[in-house]
């Protein structure tokens, strides 16, 4: 039995049997080096050069420095302190693959359940162009990429996740950008396994805080054509009103929020919720709101913008348009013709009297909006048909 008991130093021959490779020593570095009196180790604090060649050297040379600094009684010692040293290196490396995989997850979890990409989610779940080309319905998978924070209500948000339909798939790209508390689109692309590549929005302007989806059945035109041909029509006999000759806002999707009473993450709910009853029903529901109209009237300006957009499908007109202003404080509901039996003057009125108002004045914009619009779906979604006696 060889042992180094008077402990010689450097003229402590090292045993044949421990000729060989130190894992210890190589995966724990200056760890093992401090417990082995092997001070070479500390090396390893030297960037670059000390990661790369101490780990090696440390792996090829351990068990040799550790036998001379040290007394052993044994080989067998030796060798089984060695060896916990090995098995603590893989303890210790599988502990820290696992704690990095779930902050991988949980990362990739917290991006998923963000505000931008439940925006992006929201224009991709929507977008006619998408529809057309993935089917329904539409899932995505896991969500990569950065979200970092600037300060107080600004941020940037860069993902990209699986989208995949019926028909194909492909990885969505996002770029988007906080501001004041609230999230805008900057681009946003689908690209699909083939190599097509659809842009689904375009940087916005100075004035525009936020873009969403068009209407699933609205024409490419709707939003710029501002000298309709077709004759206006009105709700609820109001066919008399005059369209105004003044510039309206384009149509981006069915939440048009101007005047910024919605969160991101409100904003997408309810884009998400027009958009269910549409494709179940075909009725085109939009909610406009606006900052400021200038003098301007509040249901000229409404019936003009509803005239513009054009919503509801052709030969059914049944559109429905809730605008919101803040200054002065109106509401008005403009419905088409197709409609007009189910949504009644006195339907509406109620919805703005005993659901609108009240929300409003206490501030609860969201509650107010979410509830007016599950006031107007449930009059114009089709009727259950009875439970079987």
């Amino acid at each position: 039995m060889e042992s180094n008991t008077l402990h010689p130093g450097a003229v402590a021959p090292l045993p044949p049997e421990l000729k060989r490779w130190n894992w210890g020593a190589f995966a724990l570095t200056w760890i093992w080096g401090i417990a082995n009196r092997t001070y070479f180790a500390f090396l390893f604090f030297v960037p670059l050069l000390g990661w790369l060649i101490v780990p090696i050297v440390l792996g090829l040379k351990g068990n040799e420095w550790a036998w001379r600094n040290r007394t052993w009684q044994s080989v067998e010692q030796f060798q089984g302190v060695q060896r916990r040293w090995a098995r603590l290196a893989l303890i210790l490396y599988a502990c820290a693959i696992v704690a990095a995989a779930v902050a991988v997850v949980g990362v990739r979890a917290a991006l998923k359940s963000s505000d931008a990409f439940e925006l992006a989610n929201a224009r991709l779940q929507s977008d006619p162009r998408v529809i057309a080309l993935l089917g329904q319905p539409i899932e995505t998978g896991s969500v990569g990429g950065s979200l970092s924070q600037k300060g107080d209500g600004v941020a940037d948000a860069q993902l990209d996740f699986p989208v995949s339909g019926p028909k194909a798939s492909g990885t969505a790209y996002l770029v988007a950008q906080k501001q004041v508390g609230r999230w805008s689109i900057q681009r946003l692309a689908l690209e699909l396994e083939d190599g097509q590549r659809v842009e689904l929005h375009d940087a916005p302007s100075a004035g525009d805080a936020l873009d969403h989806a068009p209407l699933a059945n609205a024409p490419a035109s709707v939003a710029n054509d501002a000298n309709p041909s077709k004759e206006a029509t009105t709700p609820h006999g109001r066919r008399g009103q005059q369209l105004l000759d003044i510039a309206v806002p384009e149509l981006r999707g069915r939440v048009n929020d101007h005047a910024k009473l919605l969160t991101s993450r409100e904003l997408a709910a309810l884009e998400s919720k027009l958009a269910a009853h549409e494709k179940a029903t075909g009725h085109q529901f939009a909610l406009l709101t606006w900052r400021d109209l200038d003098g301007v009237d509040a249901e000229s300006f409404a019936f003009t913008v509803a005239n513009r957009w054009k919503l509801g499908r052709a030969g059914h007109d049944d559109g429905l348009l809730l605008f919101v202003s803040v200054k002065p404080r109106k509401i008005d509901l403009e419905v088409g013709t197709g409609l007009e039996r189910v949504v009644s003057d006195d339907l509406s009125g109620s919805v703005i009297r005993d659901v609108l108002t009240p929300a409003f004045r206490e501030k609860r914009y969201a509650a107010g909006l979410n509830g007016a619009f599950d006031r107007l779906i449930a009059a114009t979604s089709p009727t259950p048909p009875a439970a079987p006696r």
